[in-house]
Parts: structure tokens; sequence; C-alpha cells
């Protein structure tokens, strides 16, 4: 019995340690860059047409500075630092509180210089103008039927070919899309869709706001010709 007990021991012991390895220990520590900061919202406001693959783009983001003292703060944003087809954005201008910040948006990093110096746990909001056309993240062109469409695909970390933000899968926080587009199509994204009013020149904005934190490759955006059917309320929606 004692025997028995020996070799069953050592078969568990066997077990656990294959495990282990197929499990690929130690697991590799995550190499993102953090910082002291906390992002608690963003606010993309996006321009789409017909005309061009170019998107014209405002992010206003509020974040917390969990460290006294900061003199910049990184988010992620893809740059045309090459050909990529004349594809990556360009950032125009980044102020706070309405006055012009110094930056620099290299090896797509928007690195932004902070005036002053606040105290732990100061709120901020960023402003961000820029465009350009996405290398990734979100596509544009026809969809199987031959429309013209505009689908995100931000999985893992490819919202910042088209958003700036922490493109990490763990730092969450709630989000606004605003999204003017020609008014032919229909614009979908996160949580309750807000606003769809028509604007002159045949264009409509739509405004959609997710307001439970959620990671930055959620956060979806669809524009095209939907086919749409009401089937009415269910369970309050």
């Amino acid at each position: 019995m004692n025997a028995n007990r020996t070799i069953f021991r050592t078969l568990l012991k066997g077990t656990a340690s294959a495990w282990l390895i197929a499990l690929g220990t130690p697991l590799r520590a995550d190499p993102y860059l953090r910082q002291p900061i906390d992002v608690e919202h963003y606010r993309f406001a996006l321009t789409l047409t017909d005309s061009s693959d170019r998107i014209l783009g405002e992010a206003q983001i509020r974040l917390k500075l969990l460290a006294g003292g900061m003199t910049q703060v990184a988010l992620d944003l893809a740059d045309a630092r090459d050909a990529r087809n004349g594809r990556g954005m360009h950032v125009t201008t980044v102020t706070l509180d309405g006055q012009p910040l110094t930056f620099r948006h290299i090896d797509d990093r928007l690195v932004v210089q902070l005036p002053g110096s606040r105290l732990a746990g100061a709120v901020i909001t960023l402003e961000i103008q820029y465009g350009g056309m996405p290398a990734d993240g979100l596509h544009i062109g026809p969809t199987p039927h031959g429309d013209r469409a505009f689908f995100s695909d931000n999985w893992p970390d490819k919202g910042h070919h088209w958003l700036p933000l922490i493109d990490h899968i763990a730092d969450k926080a709630t989000m606004e899309m605003v999204v003017v587009a020609p008014a032919s199509y229909q614009v979908i994204s996160n949580g309750a869709r807000l606003e769809a009013t028509d604007l002159s020149g045949g264009v409509r904005r739509t405004v959609w706001r997710e307001s439970v934190p959620i990671a930055p490759w959620l956060y979806a955006l669809g524009v095209t010709r939907f086919a749409v059917q009401h089937v009415g309320e269910y369970a309050g929606v």
C-alpha cells in the first residue's frame, strides 16, 4: 500500500510539472511602459468622408495624475515615420485649458509636456487635434456587397492607429464617440446612442456614449449602410 501511495504522489508531481511546462512558466513581464496616470474618460470626435480615406479627429482625454510633479504624459498614437503608403496620424495641436502645449510625436508615442507643477490627484483634460489615413485598427473600404464602410478592429492593441489613447488591454475608461459622416450611413459604437442629427451639406452627427469603463480594444466603430430592423422594447432596452 505504501509503495502504491509513493507511485501515486510521484505521478501527481510529474503531471503538475508537465502542466507548468505546457503553460510556459515562468511568465514574461508585461513590457508596456506604465505611467502614474489614470485615464478616466475619452471623447473622440471624428469626421469621415467619401472623398478620401483620411479621417479628421479631435480627442479630449480626462486623466488623473497619480504622482506629484509630473512634467509629461505619453499617449499611444501611430505616426507616419515611414512610407506605409502615406498612412499614419499627424498631430496639429495639443492644448490644456485652451493653452497650446509642446509635444513630440515619434515611434508611435505622443509625448506631451505639462506646464507647471501639479499635486498628485490633479485631474486634467488634454485636447488633441489630429488627422491622417489609418494604417490599421480602422479599416476603410468596400463591404462584400460593394458598399463603402468604416469598421474598427482594435484587438489587441491596434486602437492607437486611429485614436490617441493608452493602448493597453488593462487600461479601462469610459468613452464617447462623436462621428460626422455622410447622412446615407448609419453609425454604431459602444453604449447608448445619444444623438443623431442631420446637418447641412448632407452629413449627420451621431453620438454614442459608453458609461462603463472598458478596455481600448473594445472601442468599436461601424459606419456603413446597415440593414436596420426595429423590434420594439425588450427588458427596458
